[in-house]
């Protein structure tokens, strides 16, 4: 049984990024190639690029480009097809790109991993309070608000984290500069402010520690919890040699495939 895994590239392409677009679109291409060529799993990729609100740019705060898409070549050819937009001030719409992970056609469960990728801080996070104003916004009344508490079409960042809790997203940034790596740190699980291999070379173990995990699950795991569904916890741990949390955690993966209705053991 193949595992599906979903990848999710949310990218700035503001006119900011020009200097670092080109080291991001090769970071999106080869963790597509790499991981479809080298583990056992079926791969869909989604990439949503984001930008700002008008007046600062007027083409679109988020955009998905490519939504699940299996093909290698299609990919290839729609990451180099992105194009920097304005931008304007310092602060980006990303919260935007998460809110339309909502978009997404989800047809199946499936790892879910999702890379943050731009070099400015997101409007409706701390960090840009200090960087943004918010005159001449389509938002909220500027007289009555927090610089930092909402982007300019009123997102925030709770919005951001029921979104990705929703679709059960483990969701890493890849920042140009520490400004960037703080904001995006306000909702990503990890941020990366390092060399693209050796982010390249981190998203491959993790991948593969996720993957192990959900093999294990089915191939070791679940023929345990078939051949006597009623046995205490401590016995699959001895005979699995594994731990309580990975038992629990194993279940809890079975259980959203469908392939159990297992409660926690304890």
């Amino acid at each position: 049984m193949k595992i599906p895994l979903d990848l999710i590239f949310l990218v700035d392409t503001t006119g900011s990024m020009r200097n670092f677009i080109n080291v991001a679109k090769k970071f999106m291409a080869n963790c597509v190639e790499q991981i479809t060529h080298t583990k056992k799993v079926e791969v869909f990729t989604s990439i949503i690029d984001y930008r700002d609100h008008p007046p600062e740019d007027n083409s679109y705060p988020a955009k998905i480009q490519a939504n699940r898409v299996q093909q290698i070549s299609t990919l290839q050819s729609i990451i180099q097809s992105l194009r920097l937009g304005q931008g304007g001030d310092y602060a980006e719409s990303g919260l935007d790109a998460i809110d339309y992970l909502n978009r997404i056609t989800w047809e199946t469960e499936s790892i879910r991993i999702a890379f943050f990728i731009g070099d400015a801080p997101i409007l409706g996070t701390q960090i840009a309070k200090g960087y943004y104003n918010f005159s001449g916004s389509t938002g909220r009344n500027t007289n009555n608000c927090n610089f930092h508490d909402y982007c300019r079409c009123g997102l925030t960042l709770k919005d951001a984290f029921r979104t990705i809790e929703k679709y059960n997203i483990t969701m890493y940034g890849y920042a140009t500069h520490d400004i960037a790596k703080t904001s995006f740190g306000e909702f990503c699980s990890e941020v990366y402010l390092i060399s693209p291999q050796e982010i390249f070379n981190e998203v491959l173990n993790k991948t593969s520690e996720m993957v192990d995990l959900y093999n294990w699950s089915i191939n070791t795991l679940l023929p345990a919890l078939k051949s006597d569904p009623y046995e205490k916890v401590s016995v699959y741990c001895e005979q699995l040699e594994t731990s309580l949390a990975d038992v629990n955690k194993g279940i809890e993966i079975l259980n959203k495939f469908g392939l159990t209705d297992f409660n926690e053991r304890r």
